[in-house]
């Protein structure tokens, strides 16, 4: 027989617990984006996908309907700023119906506090009049992570680029040249644009230090260089995320246009 095997029971209800709180916070902003993303859908709707900013469409509300499956529809009924009641048309609710089917009552605390709920006498749902406006203040944080937002500030913070620059020494710790045969000691300094020591690696590679010279330089003159250039390729890899997301807002039904 094979041996018993040993269970963690608290480690399991812990990772358990924080698994589960993760998914509920994910399920709630993929919410509150999917309520900004119908604001903006129905926005395109009135102003026929030409929105002008400075003149202003009648919509303040649109109906959602929790039905008894936990799904999330909408019948296009929408309130005017006045309070006149209008629906759109049969053939313009495939956006805010798409859209509103991310929504349930799993993550009604994502988007119930930007709803009215309806006094309406249907025992088979329940109704909430979504404020278009607030829907459609989707707050920074869901643009962009708190770890994607320090990462700029960080790189906004360095002056670039940066560059290297090697100094080889002998074994008296004399300057020599690259290839000079008495060169035991080579050191890489990182520096930015000014002139300002960022980082330095160092390497020792006399005959008693290493069996492949040329293979322990080129390793630590990659590490060299991939410290040099990581803040424009992190500049690169945002704007291709930027890019990405932009073609995504671009593909999608009624995008949310910021």
């Amino acid at each position: 027989m094979n041996p018993s095997y040993v269970i963690d029971q608290p480690a399991i209800a812990t990772a358990h617990d924080q698994i589960n709180d993760r998914i509920a916070r994910a399920q709630e902003r993929l919410a509150r984006v999917a309520c900004a993303a119908i604001a903006a859908s129905v926005r395109d709707i009135l102003t026929d996908h030409h929105p002008d900013p400075a003149a202003p469409f009648d919509a303040a509300y649109l109906r959602l309907n929790l039905y008894p499956s936990q799904r999330v529809g909408t019948d296009g009924t929408y309130w005017t700023g006045a309070g006149e009641r209008r629906r759109l048309d049969l053939l313009d609710l495939f956006g805010p119906l798409h859209l509103a089917g991310a929504l349930n009552e799993n993550n009604l605390p994502g988007w119930e506090p930007l709803c009215v709920r309806e006094e309406r006498a249907r025992h088979d749902l329940t109704s909430y009049r979504l404020n278009l406006a607030q829907a459609a203040a989707l707050p920074a944080e869901f643009q962009n992570t708190e770890s994607v937002t320090a990462i700029r500030n960080r790189l906004a913070a360095t002056s670039r680029p940066w560059r290297t620059e090697e100094f080889v020494y002998d074994a008296n710790g004399q300057f020599v040249e690259e290839n000079s045969p008495t060169a035991v000691h080579t050191d890489i300094r990182i520096q930015d644009a000014t002139g300002n020591h960022v980082a330095e690696l160092s390497l020792n590679h006399g005959p008693n230090d290493t069996d492949n010279c040329a293979e322990a330089l080129a390793a630590t003159r990659a590490n060299a260089e991939l410290i040099a250039h990581a803040p424009q390729d992190l500049l690169e890899l945002l704007a291709h995320l930027d890019r990405l997301h932009a073609g995504r807002d671009a593909e999608a039904p009624h995008a949310l246009h910021t």
